[in-house]
């Protein structure tokens, strides 16, 4: 169904499924929006027509950032589910109230870089970001994975870290994620 909503032209396709149309349909829809230099911004699936109002800010969310921020997104299909954490925690009027809820260690962490010119900041978000894969990390840091092994350690050594415990590895994620992809407060 197509509508005007909130002054948009919107498409409303209530769906179960992350891809909405047929691999056919999809690549017609891609070129007709590449050929006329437009965007669909696609929500998280849902199945209840009544509930278009809360999806559809999902995707006005989408195309309000990337108007805010002047961004052009990468694709010309860009989907809330790869964007779903910017959108919470721009609900999140109080950045002193977001930045307190990042690790105190990632702190810690940062501090040592920044004194000791070390790079384990950047070793474990690299970490993190890979999927808690070392190769892959040791790849993307151009060291050798018995290196990366080496700064392992040595965090849990200095830092006290236990990268058993999944909820503390994903606070650090989170941590992260605010840090360089919200506040951009860091280069890492």
């Amino acid at each position: 169904m197509a509508v005007f909503f909130y002054g948009k032209l919107t498409v409303f396709l209530p769906c179960d499924s992350y891809r909405p149309f047929s691999e056919k349909t999809l690549t017609k829809f891609y070129a007709f929006l590449q050929f006329h230099q437009l965007y669909a911004y696609i929500s998280f699936p849902y199945e209840n027509i009544t509930e278009n109002h809360i999806y559809y800010k999902q995707a006005a969310f989408l195309s309000s950032f990337y108007s805010e921020h002047t961004l052009i997104p990468e694709d010309y299909i860009v989907y809330y589910r790869n964007h779903f954490l910017q959108h919470t925690f721009s609900l999140c009027k109080d950045f002193t109230t977001l930045k307190s809820t990042i690790h105190p260690d990632i702190y810690k962490i940062i501090r040592h870089d920044q004194e000791q010119n070390t790079d384990y900041a950047n070793t474990l978000r690299s970490y993190l970001m890979n999927g808690w894969n070392a190769v892959r990390t040791a790849n993307e840091l151009h060291i050798h994975k018995s290196t990366f092994f080496y700064r392992l350690n040595k965090m849990e050594e200095l830092f006290d870290l236990d990268i058993t415990q999944e909820e503390t590895m994903v606070a650090y994620e989170y941590s992260f994620f605010i840090l360089i992809e919200y506040l951009r407060k860091i280069k890492l």
